[in-house]
């Protein structure tokens, strides 16, 4: 199933200038280059925000071991 950058945009909780940069920075994309309107696979978003949200838990895991050491050094 193919969405609008709107529907992207809505589904990642960010603008549609923010899916085309994300497009641009390679990060998500189109369905089919060059296609206006931009159009993508749903599958393909989903799979995009799971990745993102690992990173960001991944990187909260970091962040709190972080301070957790920089407290007991304290």
């Amino acid at each position: 199933m193919t969405i609008t950058t709107a529907e992207v945009a809505e589904m990642l909780g960010v603008t549609e200038g923010r899916v085309r940069q994300l497009v641009i920075a390679g990060d998500l994309t189109p369905a089919v280059r060059g296609a206006r309107p931009m159009l993508f696979r749903e599958s393909e978003v989903i799979e995009y925000e799971l990745d993102h949200r690992r990173e960001k838990v991944r990187i909260s895991r970091l962040a709190q071991a972080w301070r957790a050491e920089v407290a007991s050094v304290c």
